[in-house]
């Protein structure tokens, strides 16, 4: 028997004018919003578990230049989340009572159902402050913005990742110098740091019997808790499962898939992953071809990029660094990308990790790619898979600090030192885990 609570309020942003944000802390106080700044935030709902479900990220929301609301504002602002929160509520309660009916009458429902009805119907409100610099864009106001959306939100903020090690933007230069001396000694010392933060996270699910076969890779898995979940398919034991991980992007979470090149078996669990996440970008980072399958249809747009050659990495950064802008600029609708090479873990990671530092390096006077690529790999198991493209993302970010885009290969970097350690030409996939 399962006792639902639930409450609907008002919850105003920003009214704490005393609140005082603890630097390098995961604690969240509900201070004054900036004026003059841009905003965004949506709704989570978390169960008893820890598990939780988000609805998609709001439009950017600017506050007003006195930094002010006025009454007539917070009045609107404070109906309107109670409306929607009251609404949220409702969908979950009746969702539970249909698949409480369903399971009393022997039927079916599927895995999304299920989470819903484990949600108990609570809501934390999570707030955290992404102050965006979008001088350029003339965005509306709140009142304005509620009117126009038709989707529901509830509020959670944004928080930037941990910084690790960060390195200012000015010294970035003589940090990757310093790195290289010594035969890349500093370098290969700093990536081996790397498994020594993650955490133990559970892949049992890809070690399931009617699984394993879906895995390119015996060791390169999903973890269980932000895999890609397919729609069951009933009395078909693993119809779920696809080698896929959600993995956040600069500001949004969830804004990429991370997968494996389809394999025979897999490919029409490949389009049926693009199909039920609504995913219209795909980024492939091999030179293997994929067929789809015809019935209702989607547009989407499919780069591929095909200088990377099949050990080793791209001999200029700056083709890449076109490549994953290009990506960016054609995503669709703020809808998922899915990238992936071969086992969805080297290449795939590099791509990730360059499209946060493209949007990092504008906004902040520091880098920290170590702390990025450790992120990574919380959301995925080694994500920028070997020393060779851990250096190549150092070099591509001396091209974007240089505004450049059309160097050659890394200048003091030693490769003869790199290919002595076989992680260089490694097949990805089979590399050895870092």
């Amino acid at each position: 028997m399962r006792n639902n609570h639930t409450t609907a309020g008002t919850y105003v942003i920003g009214e704490d004018n005393d609140c005082v944000q603890e630097n390098n802390t995961d604690h969240f106080c509900n201070g004054p919003l900036k004026p003059n700044t841009v905003y965004v935030f949506k709704f989570r709902a978390t169960n008893i578990n820890g598990q939780h479900t988000d609805s998609e990220y709001s439009d950017h929301v600017k506050t007003a230049v006195d930094g002010l609301l006025t009454r007539e504002e917070q009045i609107i602002l404070g109906v309107l989340l109670s409306f929607f929160l009251a609404v949220l509520l409702i969908v979950i309660i009746c969702a539970s009572v249909r698949i409480h009916q369903r399971k009393k009458e022997g039927g079916t429902y599927s895995p999304r159902e299920a989470e819903i009805i484990e949600t108990k119907c609570k809501l934390d409100q999570l707030i955290a402050v992404a102050d965006l610099e979008l001088k350029q864009e003339k965005l509306n106001r709140y009142s304005s913005f509620f009117f126009r959306r038709k989707e529901i939100y509830v509020i959670q903020l944004l928080s930037y990742r941990k910084s690790l090690k960060p390195v200012n933007k000015k010294s970035f230069l003589q940090h990757v110098e310093d790195l290289c001396a010594n035969d890349n000694a500093k370098f290969q010392e700093e990536f081996a740091e790397l498994p020594k933060l993650l955490q133990d996270l559970a892949t049992t699910d890809a070690d399931l019997p009617w699984n394993k076969s879906k895995n390119r890779f015996p060791n390169i898995k999903p973890y269980n808790n932000n895999r890609v979940k397919l729609l069951s398919e009933p009395g078909t034991a693993g119809s779920d499962y696809i080698n896929a991980s959600f993995v956040s992007g600069y500001l949004c979470p969830n804004e990429f898939i991370a997968t494996q090149g389809p394999l025979p078996g897999t490919v029409a669990d490949f389009w049926r992953m693009i199909w039920e996440t609504g995913t219209r970008t795909i980024a492939m980072l091999t030179q293997c071809y994929e067929k789809g399958r015809h019935g209702h249809y989607i547009l989407v747009r499919h780069f591929n990029y095909t200088s990377w050659p099949e050990h080793g990495v791209p001999e200029s950064c700056g083709t890449l660094i076109k490549f994953v802008k290009a990506v960016r600029a054609h995503r669709h609708d703020n809808t998922t990308i899915a990238v992936h090479c071969s086992a969805g873990v080297g290449r795939t990671g590099v791509f990730m990790a360059l499209d946060h530092l493209i949007q990092h390096v504008r906004d902040h006077d520091f880098v920290d790619i170590y702390g990025l690529v450790a992120e990574l790999r919380s959301e995925r198991m080694c994500m920028v898979q070997n020393l060779a493209q851990y250096i190549f993302l150092h070099q591509s970010t001396l091209e974007l600090l240089n505004n450049k885009g059309n160097s050659q290969s890394i200048w003091f970097v030693s490769y003869s030192a790199l290919e002595k350690m076989d992680s260089l030409d490694a097949m990805e996939g089979k590399a050895p885990f870092h």
